[in-house]
């Protein structure tokens, strides 16, 4: 391999053992308010989180030229900041209404708030697997990365659409300016280690977004009218409810609690464990021992073609704590394709090992530009990124276009 076959490491800011990005991720650290203060574990994944997050800004900068994001605003909440004797409640149902309308009111926000979010350039890391004995989640935000949000549970877990929700709201009412926090939250009932109004307030919008009311109060009448007929048992209309709406159990009573429907809840909880329904709050299953043996190639394309789902790359595992999200993947392999970064290279950012990237390779088939079309960083005019890509990733492309199809299905 030739000196320059990988330009990319010819950037000052390149991520991998650059001094300066130590420094910063250090300084990133010191930045977060750590009320309670965690344990190792949480603080392990969240310098972890950081790595990431510096890795995923630069690509963006390379590929794009620039962060890319978009900033909240609610003029309704600005206005409701002049007025900070407002309950909590109030505060947090006014906003969470606002932001329904920007996501055009779903009766299932959790089914559409990931994408939503990513939409607008949040950096969304989820975990492979419940990373910590406790629920965390971390809000970032630097003017040189932009949003970024961790959730540390897997995406599939309803839980992880609270702590979405609840990070969304630190982004959208707590600025001004933003503070990076950690969060954390008892797994099975989520209640809040955390009982500062900010916090509880992010809790009640999670769960005003999450449950809205005008569904909620039609799904009970439907789940009625569905008992009286004969059509299902009074024992399972809690699980149904729940199910209905993608959330934990715990979260759609403490919902409840917050209308002043709790007995309404407590009823339905009771009948559901009385009959052996129970009322199991989302945790992820119990998966004991391990896979056998297998050729690592083999592994890594059976993990790529049968646990990626629908959501492209959220089902990428690495070395490390979290899922590729789909976005990265793309920028990685647009700088693989554009030949500023050699499979070595894109298998530091990727997190795996030449093998699997190569698994990889072969899933997505993304192929190399030709030689003369790859862009001399020495031609660069300065007016995009230094490496003189072009502005956009090439993903999804037009089917006139001889260029590859990179958007990883």
């Amino acid at each position: 391999m030739s000196d320059d076959a990988n330009i990319i490491q010819q950037h000052p800011e390149f991520p991998f053992g650059e001094t300066l990005a130590r420094d910063r991720i250090e300084r990133w650290e010191e930045s977060f308010d750590r009320r309670p203060e965690p344990d190792e574990p949480t603080s392990l994944l969240l310098q972890e989180f950081l790595e990431f997050v510096e890795r995923y800004a630069f690509l963006e900068r390379i590929v794009q030229g620039e962060i890319r994001y978009e900033l909240p605003v609610h003029p309704r909440f600005l206005e409701q900041r002049e007025r900070s004797d407002d309950p909590l409640e109030q505060q947090a149902a006014e906003l969470a209404e606002a932001e329904a309308e920007l996501l055009g009111s779903p009766d299932v926000p959790s089914m559409t708030m990931t994408d939503e979010a990513e939409d607008i350039g949040i950096k969304l890391l989820t975990t492979s697997e419940p990373a910590t004995t406790e629920l965390v989640g971390s809000f970032f935000f630097e003017g040189e990365t932009g949003p970024a949000f961790l959730v540390g549970t897997e995406r599939e877990d309803p839980r992880a659409a609270f702590v979405l929700a609840h990070l969304l709201c630190h982004y959208v009412a707590d600025h001004d300016p933003y503070h990076n926090r950690v969060c954390r939250w008892d797994p099975d009932t989520l209640e809040n280690l955390d009982e500062s109004p900010t916090e509880v307030r992010a809790d009640l919008f999670a769960r005003a977004l999450l449950v809205p009311e005008e569904p909620l109060r039609r799904y009970l009448e439907q789940l009625g009218g569905a008992i009286s007929g004969g059509e299902t048992d009074a024992d399972r209309s809690w699980e149904i409810l729940s199910t209905l709406f993608g959330v934990p159990e715990s979260l759609l009573a403490d919902r409840m609690d917050d209308l002043g429907f709790g007995t309404l809840a407590a009823q339905m909880r009771l009948a559901g464990s009385a009959n052996g329904s129970g009322t199991r709050d989302a945790v992820s299953p119990d998966v004991s021992g391990d896979d056998p043996p297998l050729d690592r190639r083999r592994a890594a394309l059976a993990r790529l073609t049968n646990d990626a789902g629908p959501d492209a790359g959220v089902g990428l595992s690495t070395e490390g704590s979290f899922r590729l999200p789909s976005r990265y993947l793309n920028l990685a392999l647009a700088c693989y394709h554009e030949r500023i970064m050699e499979r070595d290279v894109l298998a530091q950012f990727l997190g795996m090992s030449e093998m699997e990237t190569e698994a990889v390779l072969q899933w997505s088939q993304v192929g190399r530009c030709a030689p003369d079309e790859a862009r001399d960083p020495s031609e660069d005019d300065g007016e995009d990124d230094d490496l003189g890509l072009q502005s956009e990733p090439r993903l999804g492309s037009d089917p006139d276009d001889d260029g590859p199809d990179m958007t990883i299905h």
